[in-house]
């Protein structure tokens, strides 16, 4: 194939801001947890969210909360979506008739959740400058207004001083979110607790249940009047992962399956990015230039929100390299390679942290036999068994292993029989025995293949210099 060179970008005046680069330079040097100044779609989820925190405040089921769990592959934008969440309902951004009284909001990580000293301080510090009843083993202390502190800390309310120091859980003990050590009897306001990488939570004793995860599902009836909203997000087998730590019974409205953006979100999400007064990048680039690169990083990206970020960084990293150079030309062709190279660390990374041993090696020859990403679990299990020699016990444990770190998930909600790559180009990637020379033709072949949707000619012309 031709390699046909991309038009380069071109700048309307030199990037001098010092400010502004200095915020750009900030945003490019983050790794894949660093997040655009933008976040588009999503709307329908946080809505849900923000009618659980509603039913909760109302007390509708009387004695229990809104459980929601939020599915998704590595990359496809939970995280940004829970701080988005956290951004609109910390700052009042939602429609505060539907939560008539205070909300406060917090976020943990999965692995916080075997930590009850950590759970129980974080949750005392996010009710920092709320009125809330404590009890101790002596009984109720009456109603504090609580600072921010650490175990062993205080709540002061006026001249009031009581200590924290039996805050920390006896692990020796049952333990409650409400039991004599740390009990809240209410609040006057809902705890939105948002949970990243919930699957990583483990059980009280490393396995099995966990105490605190089964206490928050179980709402203000088990934490004593303290109304707190859990959202545990996570990884494809998130809902497993719950269900083994004892919380079942989730409902088919509460758990979320978060897919791509779509080819038009991806679009405004670039499109917006290119226009960022943070940046500097009011009228730095010409329309016809913004809308052309919005529609080839959404087409490189697979509407994948890590992926995206990836082609920006590169973008980021362009225009602080060429922004002070006399032609004041963006390279397009070098902003895709960095994106690619990227992409391939990435799934490096997702790879390496499976740790799938040789179980990673049928896994490929799997992908090289699939035409469409999809493959039947029994031809895993015969390529690891004919070919890699591999127990049964071996091959469990490397699907199990894979499926919870991202590299495969069931072909749907309906069909465990089946395995896919969640991410097309992982899929792609696999396929190649990740090799970077033609992982990187393949994508620029499917970039070719969409070239219509910013030239307007057929994709056989293969031409995207406008």
């Amino acid at each position: 194939m031709a390699k046909t060179k991309l038009e380069p970008l071109q700048l309307s005046r030199a990037y001098s801001d010092e400010e502004a680069r200095a915020n750009l330079a900030d945003f490019t040097k983050k790794q894949d947890r660093g997040h655009p100044p933008v976040f588009v779609g999503r709307e329908e989820i946080i809505d849900r969210v923000v009618r659980g925190v509603a039913r909760c405040r109302a007390g509708i089921d009387g004695s229990a909360c809104y459980t929601l769990v939020i599915c998704g592959a590595p990359g496809v934008g939970k995280t940004s979506l829970l701080e988005e969440i956290k951004k609109r309902l910390s700052g009042g951004l939602v429609d505060r008739k539907r939560i008539d009284k205070s909300v406060v909001v917090t976020k943990l990580s999965g692995h916080d959740l075997s930590d009850k000293g950590t759970v129980v301080n974080e949750i005392v510090n996010a009710y920092s400058g709320h009125y809330l009843d404590l009890r101790t083993e002596g009984g109720t202390v009456g109603t504090l207004r609580a600072e921010p502190v650490a175990i062993g800390g205080t709540v002061q309310r006026g001249k009031q001083e009581k200590s924290l120091s039996q805050q920390a859980p006896d692990s020796g003990k049952p333990w409650h979110l409400a039991a004599s050590h740390a009990g809240f009897n209410k609040a006057d306001t809902t705890l939105l607790l948002l949970i990243d990488e919930a699957q990583n939570m483990q059980g009280d004793a490393g396995s099995g249940p966990n105490r605190m995860a089964i206490d928050l599902h179980s709402g203000f009836d088990a934490t004593q009047g303290v109304k707190i909203v859990p959202v545990f997000a996570g990884l494809s087998d998130t809902e497993t992962v719950l269900a083994e730590r004892g919380v079942s019974r989730l409902g088919s409205d509460g758990v979320i399956r978060l897919g791509s953006l779509t080819q038009s979100e991806t679009e405004e999400l670039v499109t917006e990015w290119m226009q960022q007064e943070s940046f500097g990048f009011d009228e730095l680039f010409k329309e016809s230039d913004v809308s052309r690169a919005s529609k080839i990083i959404a087409v490189a990206s697979e509407g994948w929100a890590c992926h995206a970020n990836a082609y920006l960084k590169g973008l980021g990293e362009a225009i602080l390299d060429q922004g002070l150079k006399p032609d004041l030309e963006i390279n397009f062709d070098d902003v895709l390679e960095k994106g690619h190279d990227d992409r391939l660390r990435y799934y490096r990374q997702r790879l390496a942290a499976a740790d799938l041993g040789r179980y990673e090696d049928a896994v490929s020859d799997a992908a090289r036999l699939s035409t469409d990403g999809i493959v039947d679990s029994k031809a895993i299990e015969s390529i690891a068994h004919g070919d890699h020699h591999l127990k049964m016990e071996d091959v469990d444990q490397g699907k199990k292993k894979a499926i919870h770190a991202g590299v495969l998930e069931y072909a749907s909600e309906y069909d465990r029989h089946r395995l896919k790559f969640p991410i097309p180009s992982f899929y792609t990637y696999m396929q190649l025995d990740g090799d970077r020379v033609k992982f990187k033709n393949e994508m620029r072949k499917q970039i070719i293949s969409h070239a219509h949707l910013w030239t307007g000619e057929s994709a056989d012309e293969k031409d995207l210099r406008h």
